[in-house]
């Protein structure tokens, strides 16, 4: 099947064509959530699943080419109020300011382009109001690196997959894997496969901004130099005091990647 109009290389477009991979995306919803806001529907085949599901849909689009179809295609529900289409860079959208109230809890959902997945990650946790649940197509070495797992074999923690299991409930088992999408499932293909990878039970441990950038500064102290030892590498990248509130906690043979979340999160609160 042809896309409706040419993918832009420089908005990493690859629009998905598996219709089992829109299914299990679609049945990866938390069934409580009303809303789902989407990232890049493109031609929105995978919006179109989500408005038959049920689900109030914020489509966030940033190619005018897509907002045309998904205005003709839709009328009807965006005339409901169904479909709502923000017209934007998805890394610009505050996504409290798009909903009713801020009591209603939300979800994320997209196919995101490969270049940004670091920045769309970093935007949802940085968010006020954090969605309840994140479901992003991604390619498929990052979403191993993330859920720190590869065809069931445990891997080592990396400064990515901490950075998102610190805000899950139970890191164990809210990052997954749901399957794994080939690359002939898009047009045009990407030169690697991709997975759905699903972020459950989404929760913010920060009492304040300040919080969650002291945690981050020992992170990234942490993982500064892979090679080196855990305390090598907090001595030479954190101020004398802080380092002086974590130093004993590990042994001297372990490295950042030996260390799980919630290891790192004691650490955390022994600086606070």
């Amino acid at each position: 099947m042809q896309a409706k109009f040419k993918a832009k290389k420089s908005l990493g477009q690859h629009f998905l064509r598996s219709g089992k991979a829109i299914s299990q995306i679609v049945k990866s919803v938390d069934r409580s959530t009303k809303t789902v806001f989407e990232i890049g529907p493109g031609e929105g085949v995978l919006n179109s699943k989500l408005l038959e599901a049920g689900h109030r849909v914020i489509a966030i689009e940033l190619d005018r080419r897509s907002v045309e179809i998904l205005e003709e295609d839709y009328k009807g529900y965006i005339e409901s109020g169904q479909l709502k289409i923000i017209n934007k860079n998805c890394l610009d959208v505050v996504y409290s300011q798009e909903m009713d109230s801020l009591e209603e809890e939300y979800v994320l959902v997209g196919n995101i382009p490969y270049y940004i997945t670091g920045a769309i990650f970093r935007h949802t946790f940085e968010q006020e109001f954090l969605p309840k649940q994140a479901i992003f197509l991604v390619q498929k070495e990052v979403a191993q690196r993330v859920v720190a797992k590869e065809k069931g074999k445990e891997k080592k923690e990396s400064l990515l997959s901490v950075s998102v299991k610190i805000f899950t409930e139970n890191p164990e088992i809210d990052v997954e894997i749901v399957d794994i999408v080939k690359a002939g499932s898009f047009v045009p293909p990407p030169k690697v496969d991709s997975a759905i990878l699903s972020i459950r039970n989404i929760t913010n441990p920060f009492a304040n901004k300040g919080e969650r950038d002291l945690f981050f500064e020992i992170l990234k102290a942490g993982f500064k130099q892979k090679r080196k030892y855990l305390l090598s590498n907090l001595k030479n990248n954190l101020d004398q005091e802080l380092f002086s509130k974590v130093n004993g906690y590990f042994t001297e043979k372990e490295r950042a990647e030996d260390i799980d979340v919630k290891r790192w999160t004691i650490l955390f609160r022994k600086t606070t």
